[in-house]
């Protein structure tokens, strides 16, 4: 599987996509979105954008550079201390560290949670994994230095921007019904769909995939399926202890089908690593703070 980023250039003349929330009232200034990430966009306006066999049903792509990185490093814990140092025996030791962490307010603040790193910022690095430093313009009032992180060339894996993935849908039923959550899993790009919120049908091409734990915490072990593919099986871990990420669900009386989100916001920290799945968002939201990766596999 390839994960691919694009849409990373100005590119407002074609109105299905543009650079951060298409804002052009920012360009010149010190919050300028050229360059940035595509956000502010639905699951569905971004499925219609995509074009020459490619779509943005991440997780499953998402999932395989997880787990790389893990039996590289050997560690659940991706947000582990990074350090170049490798062990006595040569092999890759703590994880890849925080993302570009920032303090929510001073985000909405800026620019109200758009994207603040342009894409392409750690291409120097080329396929090795390290950090390059990013000087946001005025946040805040001062000039801010993050660490952008980059696994292997794939940059910002984590604690960034919220990732819609196009691939995977979740149903919860309240507790004085089925009492479950339920992962659905979709592997032809084809049948990719925002499900209406109330449907009482699995969307064609769907599947289910895992059984979701019913309570927002920390996540303590992981599902695997035959394909390799993993969801929080239980809650009960810690920033270092289990699948040390955080499961978020909305509540035992929600009904329907919900998007998921992985890989986490710059503002919740610890809570946002690889393992990070988010289900409260309907399909059809769209925030400054999501956005997307391009597929093609």
């Amino acid at each position: 599987a390839v994960l691919t980023v694009d849409l990373a250039t100005d590119v407002r003349a074609m109105p299905s996509c543009g650079s951060g929330a298409s804002d052009a009232a920012t360009d010149g200034t010190y919050n300028s979105q050229l360059g940035m990430a595509r956000t502010s966009v639905a699951k569905s306006t971004v499925r219609t954008a995509c074009k020459n066999g490619s779509h943005h049903g991440s997780f499953r792509a998402y999932n395989e550079i997880a787990w790389l990185q893990r039996c590289e490093y050997a560690s659940l814990h991706s947000q582990d201390t990074y350090t170049e140092t490798l062990t006595g025996d040569g092999f890759k030791q703590g994880g890849l560290g925080s993302g570009p962490t920032v303090v929510s307010g001073d985000w909405s603040a800026w620019a109200a949670y758009k994207p603040f790193i342009p894409s392409g910022i750690s291409a120097t690095l080329g396929n090795n994994t390290g950090k390059v430093n990013y000087t946001i313009k005025n946040f805040n009032g001062v000039d801010k230095v993050v660490a952008v992180t980059s696994y292997r060339g794939f940059e910002n894996p984590f604690e960034y921007l919220y990732l819609l993935a196009d691939d995977v849908l979740i149903h919860h039923s309240p507790d004085t019904e089925l009492n479950k959550s339920i992962a659905y899993l979709c592997e032809d790009p084809l049948k990719f769909t925002s499900h209406s919120d109330s449907a009482v049908n699995v969307p064609d091409g769907y599947v289910s995939i895992a059984n979701l734990p019913r309570a927002t915490g920390y996540i303590l072990q992981l599902t695997h399926s035959d394909k390799g593919y993993s969801f929080p099986q239980s809650i009960g871990g810690a920033a270092n202890i289990g699948a040390c990420d955080q499961f978020y669900h909305p509540g035992l009386t929600s009904s329907g089908w919900f998007g998921a989100l992985l890989a986490g916001s710059a503002y919740i920290g610890a809570y946002a690593g690889f393992g990070f799945l988010y289900t409260y968002p309907r399909s059809s939201y769209a925030y400054a703070y999501y956005g997307f990766r391009l597929c093609r596999f």
